[in-house]
C-alpha cells in the first residue's frame, strides 16, 4: 500500500546542502545467506539479525544503516543519534542535485510516525513527490536515538523523479538529521554524503523481456540486469501465467538470456516474466510480456459459384490450415471489378456456402472468401466469377402527364436487361394505390405509352414491366396521376347594351371533371392594347356599368376550377 503521511514537513526541508565529504563504503555482511521476508518486521525497532546488511555511516553523531533486499523491494532501517527528523537519499549527481529522498521520524507531539518521499533539485527546498512511493513504515524514539523503518520498490512506476536503486552498482547516498527538532523548516545539524556506495543483495531485474510466438512454441529473450547485486548471477527463472497475469507458475530455469517454451497450446494466451538469481536470492520481476502462439490461417479452398435469376450461390471448403484453432466463420466479399476492391457482403458460421440475392441479372460479379478463427482472418481466397441471367430489372424513372381524358407515360430502360434484349414493355393501371393492377397495353422497345382509357377528375396508378426472352421483370415504381385539366372556356358569350352599361351572359363551362367555382370577366377599352380583368363572379352573367355611350368595348370570360 502506498502511504501519504506528514507531508506538511516538506515546506522548508533541506534548504542547505548536505556535507560534501567523499568516502567509499562497502557494506558489512551480517548473514551469509539471504533472509526471508518473515524475518523483517516494520515496527520502528531493529532487532539483532533482522536485516541482512549493516553499515556504520558515522559514529558521532551515530548514523547507522540497516537493509535487506528481497524480490525487488528494499527494507531499510535507519538509526540516528537524534530526536528530530532523519533522512536518507540516493541517486544524485552532486551535493544536492537529483536525489530521491525519504525523510521521517517520530512526532512526539502527536504520538505518531511520519514519512514522506521527495526529490532534490539543487540547493533549494526539495519539492514533495506527487506520488508517494513507499510500501510501509514505522518510527520510534528512545534514549536520544530515532529509528525509521520503511520498505519501497527498487524501481517504481514514477520514473519522472524516482531513482531506481540498482543492487551492485555504486551510487551517491546522502544522510541527514536534526538532533532535536521535527520541524523540517530548521536546517539539518548533521549531514553526510557517501560516494560510490553499493547496496548488496539479489540482482536487479532482467530488462527488455520480449516474446515471439510461433504455432507450437514461444521464444523468449531478455537483457542481463543492470546490476548483479554484487554477486555473480547464477541463473534466470522463467514464470508463466495462463489466467491473464493473475497467478504465475515457474516453468524453467536457465543460465542463458533466452528460453523457448515448447509446452504451449496453440490459441492460448500466455503471460511471461523473468527473474535473475545470485547467491543472495532472486531479483524482482522483469517487465511482463504477452504471447499468443498461432499458425497462419490459410484461405478457404475450392471456392465456386452457381447462379439463378437474381441469385448467386458461393461455395467453399475448409482451409488447408486453420492456424491450429478451429475456424469460427467465413466472410464473403464481392466486387464488380476483377481483382477488387471488394465489399463485405456477409458471414456464414454454420456452413460452407452463401446465397447472394442482391445481384442483378446480366451483370458479372467477382467473389472472394476469407476464413476467421478466434484471433485472425485469412487472406482472400482465389477469386471466382458469377454472371446470373434471367428477366430484366424493372423500367426506371416512370413519368405520367395528364391530358383531356388521356395520360401520356414515359420511362427509361432497366438498369440491366437480364442478359437478353428487351422485347417489349407492359403497362398496368389501377385506381387504387398499390394495386391490384390491370394490364392495359404493351409496347415494343419504345419507352412510352398513350392511355386513352382515363376520365378527367379521376386518379390512376401506373406501373410498367420489361420483358426479355427469360421473362417479365417485376413492377416498376408506381406513378400516381390525377387526370386534371383546367376548365374549358365558357361558350355562347353574349352582350346586351343599355344606357351606359352592358349585360353579359354565357353558358356553364365544362370543368373537365371538376366543379367550376367562378368566372373572370376581362374587358378591352377603346384604344387599349389588351384586356384587363374587371370582375370575378360565381354566376353566368355580369352587368358592366359606368360605360360611355357610343364607344366600343370588347369582353372575354374565363372559368376557374380547383385545378386552375
Amino acid at each position: 500500500m502506498k502511504i501519504n503521511a506528514f507531508l506538511i514537513f516538506i515546506v522548508l526541508f533541506l534548504g542547505v546542502a548536505f556535507g560534501s565529504e567523499s568516502l567509499t563504503v562497502v557494506a558489512n555482511v551480517n548473514n551469509s545467506q539471504p533472509l526471508s521476508l518473515n524475518a523483517i518486521v516494520i515496527d520502528g525497532t531493529i532487532s539483532t539479525g533482522e536485516y541482512e546488511y549493516y553499515v556504520s555511516i558515522q559514529t558521532g553523531p551515530v548514523i547507522d544503516l540497516y537493509y535487506t533486499i528481497i524480490r525487488g523491494t528494499i527494507y531499510v532501517g535507519l538509526k540516528m543519534q537524534a530526536t528530530g527528523w532523519i533522512s536518507m537519499g540516493y541517486g544524485g549527481t552532486g551535493s544536492m542535485d537529483d536525489y530521491d529522498i525519504i525523510t521521517g521520524g517520530w512526532d512526539a507531539a502527536n504520538n505518531r510516525s511520519y514519512i514522506f518521499d521527495a526529490f532534490s533539485i539543487g540547493k533549494v527546498v526539495p519539492p514533495v513527490d506527487g506520488v508517494q512511493n513507499y510500501n510501509e513504515y514505522a518510527a520510534s524514539e528512545s534514549g536520544g536515538y530515532t529509528i525509521l523503518e520503511y520498505s519501497r520498490d527498487l524501481k517504481t512506476e514514477d520514473t519522472s523523479v524516482d531513482k531506481e536503486l540498482i543492487p551492485g552498482v555504486s551510487m551517491n547516498v546522502i544522510f541527514a538529521l536534526h538532533s532535536t527538532s521535527d520541524d523540517i523548516s530548521i536546517e539539518h545539524t548533521t549531514a553526510k554524503r557517501k560516494k560510490n556506495f553499493i547496496f548488496y543483495g539479489p540482482p536487479a531485474a532482467p530488462e527488455n523481456l520480449t516474446a515471439t510466438p510461433y504455432r507450437t512454441n514461444v521464444s523468449l529473450s531478455w537483457l542481463t540486469p543492470p546490476g548483479d547485486g554484487g554477486f555473480a548471477i547464477s541463473n534466470y527463472v522463467v514464470y508463466r501465467s495462463e489466467d491473464n497475469g493473475t497467478t504465475y507458475t515457474q516453468i524453467a530455469t536457465t543460465t542463458q538470456t533466452n528460453y523457448v517454451d515448447t509446452s504451449v497450446v496453440t490459441g492460448t494466451i500466455y503471460y511471461y516474466k523473468v527473474t535473475a538469481v545470485n547467491s543472495k536470492g532472486e531479483s524482482g520481476d522483469s517487465n511482463i510480456v504477452i504471447a499468443l502462439p498461432l499458425g497462419d490461417i490459410t484461405p478457404p479452398r475450392l471456392v465456386n459459384t452457381t447462379t439463378a435469376s437474381f441469385e448467386t450461390d458461393v461455395a467453399w471448403s475448409y482451409p488447408a490450415d486453420d492456424g491450429g484453432i478451429p475456424v469460427l466463420k467465413y466472410n464473403i466479399y464481392r466486387s464488380e471489378t476483377m481483382g477488387g476492391p471488394y465489399t463485405f457482403l456477409g458471414s456464414n458460421t454454420s456452413a460452407f456456402g452463401f446465397k447472394d440475392t442482391t445481384v442483378l441479372n446480366g451483370r458479372t460479379y467477382y467473389y472472394v472468401v476469407t476464413a476467421l478463427n478466434k484471433y485472425n482472418e485469412s487472406s482472400y481466397s482465389a477469386e471466382v466469377t458469377a454472371s446470373p441471367v434471367g428477366e430484366p430489372t424493372p423500367p426506371q424513372n416512370i413519368e405520367a402527364v395528364n391530358g383531356d381524358n388521356t395520360a401520356t407515360l414515359n420511362w427509361t430502360a432497366p438498369i440491366t436487361d437480364g442478359g437478353a434484349s428487351i422485347t417489349q414493355y407492359n403497362v398496368y393501371r389501377s385506381s387504387t394505390q398499390g394495386g391490384p393492377y390491370t394490364f392495359i397495353g404493351t409496347n415494343d422497345s419504345t419507352t412510352g405509352y398513350y392511355d386513352t382509357g382515363v376520365i378527367n377528375g379521376q386518379t390512376y396508378y401506373y406501373v410498367v414491366t420489361a420483358v426479355n426472352s427469360y421473362g417479365e421483370s417485376a413492377y416498376s415504381d408506381e406513378q400516381r396521376l390525377l387526370i386534371a385539366n383546367t376548365p374549358l372556356a365558357p361558350t355562347n358569350l353574349n352582350g346586351t347594351f343599355g344606357d351606359s352599361h352592358v349585360v353579359l351572359t354565357w353558358d356553364v363551362a365544362d370543368g373537365r371533371g371538376f366543379t367550376v367555382s367562378n368566372y373572370t370577366i376581362y374587358r378591352r377599352d377603346p384604344g387599349a392594347s389588351g384586356f384587363v380583368a374587371i370582375a370575378t363572379v360565381n354566376a353566368t352573367n355580369y352587368t358592366d356599368i359606368g360605360l360611355t355611350n357610343g364607344l366600343t368595348y370588347r369582353y372575354v370570360v374565363t372559368a376557374t376550377s380547383q385545378i386552375g
